[in-house]
């Protein structure tokens, strides 16, 4: 065993090939060789300012803290802290308090806790650039930690970073920020996060994925994909909560929100496509959005998919403020109700039946409480392809129902597309039936009759204009 004692920040202690058990106050150390440092009974406790493992060039250095061991330092924990360099951290049943944790730094870290409790200001994953290493992988199992910050791929877009957390709980009392000029990819299972803010995928050249199974997670805001950036994040039964949500933000950023089981609860604002691209795909699950804007700004398009689960939104705005969105949904989703439907000329509504019954229940795809307003120019479409119930000459299936039609909303044109029988001289359309959306069939025209109908409808529209 080697004990050092160092109050001076200037000098290293040196351990080349050493097995190192370390109970002492104050000490600084850094490892420049292959090292070994071990916190474990009967010597298992370590208090210090520094520890970094994995200093020198093409060196390795390993942590271990087990049955009980403690290391509190009051500066930073290095692993893999300079190029070339590879770093390991195992906590199993032992604690760890620092002010900040590098896993990778500029070289390749990697830490897997398991068991442990660690209490971390700022903690960063594949934090530098480096030519040979830049990578960081985290492991958490069974284990509590409490964080000021938590940072991913975070100043190089070479950096790599791979967080995997199950059935444990997650504190980040600032931001968690995953994939900020690199790439991360994020694992949570069964686990409960909360933490202020959550960036995924924040600047240009980085990318971010976040798979959640089961457990929760809280937060104030989500932005996933911002200023150029890709990032996704998948939902298969976990309890998402935000306050708001930005979905593709800023330049040519790219984020995508799929959820397949679970609940997304978000209670102020949700933005799919705010001067960027996104997607929400509801597959599952429950959603339950505030305001909703799809294709916000002039360079924003955002699409919303509900092909599945249930959909519950205060007021929608399709196409905001010269933006371009799409409402794509089908009837095979367990409910879709907005309290208010607003949509632009930038606004496309995509609407699919699918199934064989004709009873109104089975054919509506949503429902508006209140009212529904529908700008001349969008594009508006009901596809039956997929529905595969014989609509006779006097039948009609019931789209959507809705509280009020506002302006002269019942005048836009819809699409009705993909049906494959037909009745001769006569044409699938969709006509509103006080404030419900139907489709059945109509007669088609004869050419002089169409004619003289024109005629009329130009007439008319001049009276109006001159009145």
């Amino acid at each position: 065993m080697t004990i050092v004692k160092n109050h001076s920040h200037s000098l290293r202690a040196l351990l080349a090939l050493a097995s190192l058990s370390i109970t002492c106050a104050h000490a600084q150390i850094w490892t420049e060789g292959d090292s070994s440092v071990t916190l474990s009974p009967p010597v298992q406790s370590y208090s210090g300012t520094t520890l970094s493992l994995g200093v020198a060039n093409d060196s390795t250095g390993s942590l271990t803290i087990e049955n009980g061991g403690a290391l509190t330092l009051s500066s930073y924990l290095y692993i893999g802290g300079t190029r070339s360099t590879m770093g390991t951290a195992s906590i199993s049943g032992g604690s760890l308090t620092a002010t900040t944790l590098h896993v990778g730094s500029y070289g390749n870290g990697a830490m897997t806790i398991s068991g442990g409790t660690v209490s971390v200001g700022t903690l960063s994953v594949g934090r530098y650039q480096s030519t040979t290493f830049s990578t960081g992988t985290l492991s958490v199992a069974n284990s509590t930690l409490s964080l000021m910050a938590l940072t991913a791929a975070t100043y190089s877009s070479t950096s790599v970073a791979t967080i995997t957390v199950s059935d444990s709980t997650l504190t980040v009392k600032s931001d968690i920020t995953l994939g900020n000029l690199g790439q991360s990819t994020t694992t949570v299972t069964n686990s409960t996060i909360s933490a202020d803010r959550l960036f995924l995928a924040s600047d240009a050249s980085s990318m971010g994925t976040l798979n959640l199974s089961g457990g929760s997670l809280k937060v104030w805001e989500a932005h996933i994909a911002s200023w150029g950036a890709s990032g996704s994040m998948n939902i298969a039964g976990t309890t998402v909560t935000a306050a708001s949500i930005i979905v593709g933000r800023r330049g040519s950023a790219t984020g995508t929100v799929s959820m397949t089981s679970g609940s997304l609860t978000v209670t102020l604002q949700a933005t799919i496509g705010e001067s960027g691209s996104g997607t929400i795909n509801i597959f599952g699950g429950t959603a339950s959005l505030a305001t909703l804007y799809i294709g916000s700004g002039q360079t924003g398009t955002g699409t919303l998919s509900v092909t599945g689960g249930s959909l519950a939104a205060g007021h929608i705005y399709v196409g905001y403020e010269d933006g371009t969105g799409t409402f794509a949904a089908t009837n095979q989703a367990d409910g879709i109700t907005f309290t208010e439907f607003s949509a632009n000329s930038g606004g496309t509504i995509a609407l699919s039946v699918s199934g064989n019954s004709l009873a109104a229940a089975d054919t509506l795809v949503f429902t508006v409480n209140n009212g529904m307003s529908l700008a001349q120019g969008g594009n508006y479409i009901i596809n039956l392809a997929d529905f595969t119930g014989t609509i006779g000459k006097d039948d009609t299936i019931t789209i959507a129902i809705v509280g009020e039609l506002l302006g002269d909303s019942a005048d836009a044109s819809w699409v009705v597309t993909g049906y494959q029988q037909t009745i001769e001289d006569m044409e699938l359309r969709a006509f509103w039936e006080g404030t419900t959306l139907k489709v059945g069939w109509f007669a088609i025209p004869e050419p002089a009759s169409a004619a003289a109908l024109l005629s009329l409808l130009a007439l008319v529209a001049a009276a109006r204009r001159r009145k």
